[in-house]
């Protein structure tokens, strides 16, 4: 019986250290979903916003839509944060999550599956940045609004396919992978 109860000892303790050892890596997983499930939110937020924008009746009505849209792109922290136009993104902003991803996607049980998607989801983000910057520079609707449709043509290839297969694959590509509510 002495000899049974050593055993269980040890296989109580085998677990228990596992369990520790697996605690970390399941919260990590829990922040890489989360964090990749906000970035589609905030990213259907952003395409709306582009859509809006590119709609909008006249230039100052385009440009104002714009200004939140680069809100939501570059967050609270970017050199372009203009406060005057709220939006109704958590102000972190679309290339700050993708950074976070990055970062994520860093740990070994990835093997690095997912670097090009990331990358190419970053330099999506950036483009569409660089058009939307671009936008409130502009002083006539209709060059505005062929800017406006190629930063939503960016975003929406940032956005992708659920379906899709690695690097084409977007954010809904990283969901269907790794953030599966």
């Amino acid at each position: 019986m002495r000899q049974a109860s050593k055993w269980t000892l040890i296989g109580l303790l085998i677990w228990a250290l596992a369990s520790w050892g697996l605690a970390p890596t399941a919260r990590s997983q829990l922040s890489l979903s989360a964090v990749i499930q906000e970035t589609a939110r905030q990213l259907d937020l952003a395409l709306q916003q582009s859509l809006l924008a590119s709609s909008a009746p006249t230039l100052e009505n385009a440009q104002a839509l714009s200004h939140q849209l680069l809100n939501l792109l570059e967050g609270q922290s970017g050199s372009d944060y203009d406060s005057r136009y709220p939006i109704a993104g958590d102000q972190l902003g679309l290339i700050e999550y993708a950074s976070q991803i990055e970062a994520g996607l860093q740990d070994a049980r990835y093997q690095h599956r997912f670097d090009v998607t990331v990358d190419n989801i970053m330099i999506d983000f950036k483009l569409a940045l660089a058009r939307t910057q671009q936008v409130l520079q502009l002083t006539a609707l209709g060059d505005t609004r062929e800017k406006l449709n190629e930063t939503t043509a960016f975003l929406s290839a940032a956005k992708g396919r659920a379906d899709d297969v690695p690097p084409l694959g977007g954010i809904l590509f990283l969901v269907a992978q790794i953030a599966q509510p």
